[in-house]
């Protein structure tokens, strides 16, 4: 007599389950294709199952590219905390956050969001959104726990200036970089930025003013 596993056991040896494979194949297809060039049976036929499992687990396109979106935010936000929570100065602290932004966040989040704007409806674009606005919190954090205690720059402005200082680094690529050229290695970028922006927040933070250290 043949023992018949259930999905829970399935995934407990190592199998994904429908929902898992249709996840990893549609962020594979979007990835590749764009929103617009992928199709809902492109997805059910590369993850090995039907439309009707397709349409069980996600209510449609819109339902799924979001869902790919969020994962991927979830994914990231998980390995800023790890960064942020492995010590250091400020400095080292966020140098690190940077590396993993610069690595990741153009092709995992700006990406998805552009496409976003273009496709989903308000309500996804919401969800993105707020997804999106947690990545900052392993940064706010490290200024908090760095101080100083009552900041003229407070740690949620900090952290909003770093982050416009990084998406400037991400996009300033190619032909816009031929004149003025950056340090193309990812780390090289990431302290460059960290190093320029500390010393000016620590300065305005405590009310100070003079020329940036070297």
């Amino acid at each position: 007599m043949i023992a018949l596993s259930s999905p829970e056991s399935r995934r407990r040896g190592g199998r994904p389950s429908g929902r898992d494979r249709i996840l990893r194949e549609a962020l594979k297809l979007f990835g590749a294709r764009g929103y617009s060039d992928v199709s809902m049976r492109d997805v059910a036929s590369a993850a090995g199952v039907t439309k009707a499992a397709l349409y069980y687990h996600f209510a449609d396109k819109q339902d799924l590219f979001t869902t790919v979106s969020l994962r991927q935010i979830e994914a990231i936000l998980a390995a800023l905390d790890k960064v942020a929570a492995a010590g250091g100065t400020l400095e080292d602290r966020l140098t690190r956050l940077a590396v993993v932004g610069l690595e990741r966040l153009q092709a995992d989040v700006y990406q998805p969001h552009f496409q976003a704007h273009e496709h989903l409806d308000e309500a996804h674009h919401r969800q993105l959104h707020a997804a999106m606005d947690r990545l900052q919190e392993p940064v706010i954090r490290c200024f908090e726990e760095a101080g100083p205690p009552d900041p003229r720059l407070a740690p949620r402005a900090a952290a909003s200036l770093l982050g416009g200082v990084l998406a400037s680094l991400i996009f300033f690529t190619g032909e816009d970089a031929r004149d003025d050229p950056l340090p193309s290695e990812p780390r090289a970028r990431a302290e460059l930025a960290v190093r320029l922006f500390v010393h000016g927040y620590d300065r305005l933070a405590r009310g100070q003013a003079g020329e940036v250290p070297s």
